[in-house]
């Protein structure tokens, strides 16, 4: 939609009221914590209102305006990411009945995306999940499936769906993990999002996200040793701060960076607090690698000018574009949290404070108070992709980051 006088007047109303509750004289915790509160009853009402389909699942697209596409196809990740989120809620907001209720449905849903000669999932359905649209497999999205699955399951004790995460592992692994190297190639999938390269960092540390709930909810011992192995790839190729090619996206099967490459400030924030998670859950005491690289990514993707942090840049450095793309200002969020947990740093708090106001005022529509996908330094929507709501964009980068920051 586009940003109407009265929605952003309201939106500058309603923020300069919340920094007239707050103590003005210097950022504190409670502040961030009382601002990010509100942000997720924003976040959450919109899903609850216009995502969520009745017939069951989620609706493939949400435009600009809040109106949704009841047919359009729905992708593996938009639902699998969707049933993240409201386990998530609903295991943070003490089992609320009605969020318990939506994830159970969309576990349900889920469900019919998965072969069942395979164990994998399909990448993409029609509206009802009964009618295969794109019959291919990708490991990024079946790694989406196995985190979904795996959380829901934990939290909900329901043993079905941490054998069906636990199922598809299996099949994922066998068929993409790479015995001499490390990691994982996409040769064998039908489904790759890039070329000139054999593996990705995005799609490494989805699967090492997804391992991580996996073993939480399993301890199954090849998980861990799947687990352990992605947490050495992640931490010694792919995100060593040390390194001269830190955060580059794409890799050869030996881990030698791809020469069509770009690097990825996004996916090191956002790996950055899944290796500390990663660590932690091994028992590991190397976790302190994780807030090198979360500061390293932030000095070099924080826009100290007008707040909110870049993607992507080129091989020389270069930023690819000025404007903003929402999820790594999320995942930002949840690296900053990390860092400023352990040493209680004032300046990466004014930073984590910085980007959170950024999605507030700038990031997020002024009428729904979801973020659209990408906006200028004005927060004008750009890129042509205006829908709050698409096969990319579901509610887990945001919901989760601020469930994380309103946690007591």
């Amino acid at each position: 939609m586009v940003r109407t006088e009265k929605g952003v007047l309201m939106r500058s109303l309603a923020f300069a009221l919340f920094l007239g509750t707050c103590m003005t004289n210097e950022v504190n915790y409670r502040t961030v914590r009382r601002l990010a509160s509100q942000m997720l009853e924003e976040e959450v009402a919109f899903w609850m209102k216009h995502g969520k389909d009745p017939r069951g699942g989620f609706y493939g697209v949400v435009d600009e305006r809040g109106r949704p596409d009841a047919f359009a196809e729905r992708g593996l990740v938009q639902q699998s990411r969707h049933l993240y989120a409201f386990t998530a809620l609903a295991e943070a907001w003490d089992s609320r009945l009605d969020l318990v209720e939506i994830a159970q449905e969309q576990y349900q849903f889920l469900k019919k995306y998965q072969n069942p000669e395979t164990g994998l999932f399909y990448f993409r359905k029609d509206y009802s999940g009964e009618r295969k649209t794109d019959a291919g497999s990708s490991l990024y999205a079946n790694a989406q499936a196995i985190y979904a699955l795996a959380t829901y399951g934990k939290s909900m004790d329901d043993r079905e769906a941490v054998q069906i995460a636990l199922d598809c592992f299996m099949a994922l692994d066998a068929a993409t993990h790479d015995p001499i190297h490390g990691g994982y190639t996409e040769e064998k999938m039908d489904i790759v999002f890039f070329r000139g390269a054999d593996k990705a960092s995005n799609s490494h540390l989805h699967m090492m996200e997804a391992l991580i709930a996996l073993y939480r909810a399993t301890e199954n011992v090849k998980v861990q040793e799947r687990l352990d192995e992605l947490f050495t790839v992640l931490s010694q190729k792919i995100y060593d701060p040390a390194s001269p090619i830190f955060a580059y996206e794409l890799f050869f099967k030996d881990w030698s960076a791809s020469p069509v490459s770009t690097i990825g400030y996004g996916h090191a924030l956002e790996a950055a607090w899944l290796l500390k998670a990663a660590a932690d859950t091994l028992g590991k005491n190397e976790s302190i690698i994780a807030e090198p690289v979360a500061k390293q990514a932030i000095s070099k993707s924080f826009d100290t000018k007008r707040g909110g942090v870049f993607d992507e840049a080129g091989r020389d450095g270069t930023f690819l574009t000025s404007n903003k793309i929402w999820w790594p200002q999320h995942e930002a969020l949840l690296a900053l949290d990390m860092v400023y947990s352990s040493a209680l740093d004032p300046k990466v708090l004014e930073q984590l404070f910085s980007i959170l106001t950024w999605i507030y005022r700038k990031q997020n529509d002024p009428n729904f108070g979801v973020s659209r996908w990408e906006v200028d330094r004005h927060g004008e929507p750009q890129g042509g992709k205006l829908d709050l709501s698409s096969e990319w964009k579901a509610s887990y980068h945001s919901i989760r980051s601020l469930i994380q920051l309103s946690s007591e």
